[in-house]
C-alpha cells in the first residue's frame, strides 16, 4: 500500500477532520471515500482508455490470444469475411482498458474506473 498527498491549508484540513468526525469516520476513511467518489464523478461522462499491462490480461484473454495466433497462421485468413473468421473462433482481445466497453450482451461495462473506485472505497469501509 502507498499513500497519495493532497495539499490543503491547515484550516481546510481541520474542517475536513471535523466533517469526518460528524460523519463518525476516521479522517483517512473519509478521504478515501471522497477520492473514490471523485473518480466516479470525473469519468462518468468521459471515455478514457489506457494500455493494458501484462497483469491486466486475464487467463481467458491469454487463451484467446493464443487461439487467434493459430488461426492467423491459416493461409488467406485475413481475406475471409469477418463472420467466417469469428465462426472459426477468432475474437479480438483488447490491448487497452477503458471505462466504456460492452459485454457479450451489449450492456455497458466499466472495467477501468468502477473497479478502481470500488477498491479505494473498500479501504475505508472495511
Amino acid at each position: 500500500m502507498t499513500e497519495l498527498t493532497v495539499k490543503v491549508s491547515v484550516s481546510d484540513l481541520a474542517l475536513l477532520e471535523r466533517i469526518a468526525k460528524a460523519e463518525r469516520r476516521r479522517p483517512q476513511d473519509l478521504f478515501n471515500l471522497i477520492f473514490a467518489m471523485g473518480l466516479d464523478c470525473e469519468f462518468c461522462d468521459e471515455v478514457i482508455s489506457v494500455p493494458k499491462t501484462d497483469d491486466d490480461y486475464t487467463a481467458e484473454d491469454r487463451a484467446q490470444q493464443k487461439k487467434n495466433e493459430e488461426l492467423e497462421k491459416i493461409e488467406n485468413f485475413w481475406d475471409k469475411p469477418h463472420k467466417e473468421r469469428t465462426e472459426m473462433g477468432w475474437k479480438p482481445v483488447n490491448s487497452c482498458l477503458s471505462n466504456y466497453e460492452k459485454d457479450a450482451s451489449g450492456k455497458h461495462v466499466d472495467p477501468l474506473i468502477d473497479p478502481l473506485a470500488e477498491r479505494i472505497r473498500a479501504y475505508a469501509l472495511k
